[in-house]
């Protein structure tokens, strides 16, 4: 609808349009329109999108002009305020989002006409209100700040042990506040609901200085300004890999923002020669798109909507912008008299952080919309900053959910063009393997195996520990023997079985089931013996039945200790029946008796042995013993 001027228009889901009167031919002059756009249901906000913008240029739009409250009257929060070249690139087109369920848009020319100019073109609905909270990391307090972006409440967080916080992102779909500590040289994660605080990463960290999660594949990538290096893990940090290294010939490494759904990361160069990079998410590709005009760039951040870059040069105090389509650079901003470091920004404004006067900047997104203003203040020299909404429900994955590189010990990380690299992390087991499960059948307790082979994909130095070694004693009982393989980022990998020490029947109670699955053959294997087992017996019992003669075989003699020599005991026999008995004392000796007399032994016997068998024997010991020749049964006490 064409604004006659002035109006009062309801914003419904479906999108309506709101225009300059003219448009798209010439507006005319003296014109004062103010229109009031009323959300249909007071639970949601309106958001407008420009479609086309030409009004006539005028310093501090002092001639025609564009202004939008966002309330009921002017005396609410001015939101936009621009004219002529104002919304030329880099400013067009822009989202402009309520806070409330009203926003104001206020149309004035003056008395000349000029050349002609077709006003603006404007397309506005209702939406969900996204509550946004602004995280700030203050390294002097050892403490992140956390913001309400609509009222500016502050209130602070601590995880346990930080020390000096430098940069801070948060994953608004699991609630976890990332965040880099140069003084304790780590990157540790927050649960601001259970408030506990998780330390992600302590090897090779030198000065970490940006720090992104990338919301949609799930990943968290950061530089280190010291090591000069781009690392990305898994939220979890299980799996880190280094994609940027010391050896692309980069400086001192800075900001670094995320294009998740075109499989880039940009990140910036202050050294000697500062530059803003682009690469791959895998770090393959790298590419420099601004190298010119630019000194010492530490802040940065990503407009993904209309597909921009800005960044804040704190020896030049300006704010930047790169249209990453077009290849366009633009100076948006000189920040004189300001010390600017990290930038965030939403639909409507830029908050920069402010080192030397330990405040936070706000500034609309359209240069000559407004001065810059404190934000919030008191906060000393405040570096990272992040701004996000405080819950997502659901997000749908681009080109590289993590169950691509299932099974392959991977990070899967996001490439262009739809692709993904599954880039092996974790040190690899190869030949010799993990040892299966180990069984050892008393008495004996020692169990030996081959230790594991291990490499690095990266060819890292690999360490490791374990709970028990090879040759070793065991009790008797299932023990948990453990590998742990880990490179110098903290990639691990892990080797686990068991050692079991029993007697064979216990053995059997733990024999595997079998699977039904599995080939016949298998499956006869494993079920023989028992099949066997009474064949066995049976074969045993008519060896014994041949062996053992007809007859009483009950002992009929008795045991007489003789005086010379008086460690010696004697046996008599009185049929050839088989035993096997317990035995104790120092020494035994044999004597056959074919005649016996009741405790005596009769040396004239035919068989006796003048030189018995004498079979030391360790005190209490149950044994079996061979018979000498001659002898079917023996007996000692």
């Amino acid at each position: 609808m064409a604004a006659d001027c002035d109006g009062n228009f309801v914003a419904s889901l479906r999108p309506q349009f709101l225009s300059s009167p003219g448009h798209p031919t010439f507006y005319g002059e003296d014109l004062h329109c103010t229109t009031h756009l009323t959300s249909s249901d007071t639970s949601k906000v309106i958001e407008f999108t420009f479609i086309d913008f030409d009004l006539e240029d005028s310093q501090n739009c002092q001639k025609d002009a564009l202004v939008v409250y966002d309330g009921v009257d002017g005396g609410q929060r001015l939101m936009q305020h621009a004219c002529g070249g104002n919304w030329a690139w880099p400013h067009f087109p822009e989202k402009v989002r309520s806070t409330g369920h009203v926003i104001t848009v206020v149309f004035i020319t003056d008395s000349e006409l000029g050349d002609g100019f077709r006003g603006y073109n404007l397309s506005y609905k209702i939406v969900d209100p996204e509550p946004h909270l602004i995280f700030i990391a203050a390294p002097d307090e050892g403490e992140i700040h956390t913001i309400h972006r609509t009222n500016a409440v502050n209130f602070g967080i601590f995880p346990e042990g930080i020390r000096y916080p430098k940069a801070v992102d948060y994953d608004p779909l699991e609630g976890y506040l990332y965040y880099t500590d140069t003084g304790a040289r780590n990157v540790g994660r927050y649960n601001i609901e259970e408030t506990t605080t998780e330390i992600l990463h302590t090897k090779q960290i030198g000065d970490p200085f940006g720090l992104r999660v990338d919301v949609v594949n799930r990943l968290l990538y950061w530089t280190d300004s010291l090591l000069r290096t781009v690392s990305v893990s898994n939220l979890e940090g299980t799996k880190r890999a280094t994609i940027v290294d010391r050896r692309s010939g980069l400086g001192f490494l800075g900001a670094i923002v995320v294009e998740p759904d075109r499989g880039y990361i940009y990140f910036t160069d202050w050294g000697d020669s500062a530059k803003i990079l682009q690469a791959s998410g895998d770090g393959s590709s790298l590419t420099t798109l601004v190298d010119e005009r630019i000194s010492s760039p530490q802040g940065l951040a990503i407009d993904l909507d209309t597909r921009r870059l800005y960044w804040t040069d704190a020896f030049l105090d300006t704010l930047n912008a790169y249209n990453i389509e077009l290849g366009l650079r633009a100076d948006i901003l000189e920040l004189r008299e300001k010390d600017p470091s990290a930038i965030t920004l939403d639909s409507g404004a830029f908050f920069i952080t402010d080192d030397e006067f330990g405040a936070i900047e706000l500034i609309s997104r359209v240069p000559g919309g407004g001065q810059l203003r404190v934000f919030i203040g008191s906060i000393r020299e405040p570096r990272g900053i992040s701004l996000r909404p405080m819950k997502i429900d659901n997000i749908d994955p681009y080109q590289c959910p993590q169950e691509y590189c299932t099974g392959q010990d991977g990070l899967c990380l996001p490439k262009p063009n739809n692709a993904h690299t599954c880039k092996q992390v974790l040190p690899i087991i190869g030949s010799p393997g993990c040892p299966s499960d180990i069984h050892v059948i008393l008495p004996a307790t020692t169990a030996t195996w081959r230790e594991p082979s291990v490499t690095s994909p990266e060819r890292y130095t690999v360490t490791s520990t374990r709970t028990h070694s090879p040759g070793q004693s065991f009790p008797t009982e299932i023990t948990s023997v453990s590998y742990i393989y880990e490179d110098i980022l903290g990639n691990k990998a892990f080797c686990n079985f068991t050692v079991t020490v029993s007697d064979g029947d216990s053995l059997l109670n733990n024999t595997r089931q079998v699977d039904p699955n599995e080939p016949d053959e298998y499956l006869f294997i494993y079920l023989a013996p028992f099949a066997l087992f009474p064949l066995f017996i049976l074969i045993l019992l008519i060896i014994k039945r041949r062996k053992t003669p007809r007859g009483d075989p009950s002992i009929h003699g008795a045991v007489n200790t003789y005086s010379s020599p008086p460690d010696y005991q004697y046996a008599v026999f009185s049929n050839q029946s088989d035993a096997t008995l317990a035995i104790s004392g120092s020494n035994v000796r044999y004597q056959a008796e074919t005649n016996p007399v009741a405790n005596t032994v009769d040396e004239n016997a035919p068989g006796y042995d003048d030189d018995p068998k004498k079979v030391p024997l360790d005190e209490k010991d149950d044994v079996e013993m061979s018979l000498p020749p001659g002898f079917n049964s023996w007996d000692g006490q």
